[in-house]
């Protein structure tokens, strides 16, 4: 009649499985984010104490080092294959802005380009409601 109630037999198949991976997904983004702000001490295996130090360090004053570590890394290596030789003048310039020492420059830049990244899907979106498709 009217009462409002949806029966389970009623739904179909595949918007039962959409509700599903989407609960997985949320339910795998929360369990990520919930392991990444746990920010357990790195512990010195075969690194040099300083980076162990300087890490942790960077772990605790900073939720985008935090929660994204393995892909600043990442970009970092490709930041200084492709600037290595401007990195001391990036590096003057961090100094100077008063960030904390424990930055290195090609990880600062890493940093940079995972804020961008996520800030894209933003722009794209205002660019597409106000421009339309030439936005892009």
């Amino acid at each position: 009649m009217g009462t409002g109630l949806i029966l389970f037999a009623e739904i179909e198949p595949l918007l039962l499985l959409a509700c599903a991976v989407v609960g997985a997904g949320a339910g795998l983004l929360v369990w990520w984010v919930l392991t990444a702000l746990a920010s357990d001490e790195m512990q010195q295996d075969a690194e040099w104490r300083y980076d162990v130090s300087r890490i942790n360090s960077l772990r605790r004053i900073d939720l985008t080092f935090r929660l994204f570590q393995p892909l600043i890394h990442v970009l970092a290596k490709l930041n200084r294959a492709a600037l290595g030789k401007h990195l001391p003048e990036v590096q003057r310039e961090i100094l100077a802005a008063g960030l904390p020492r424990y930055w290195l420059p090609e990880e600062y830049l890493a940093r940079g380009q995972v804020l961008a990244l996520l800030m894209l899907p933003g722009f794209l979106y205002m660019c597409v409601t106000y421009m339309g498709p030439a936005g892009i």
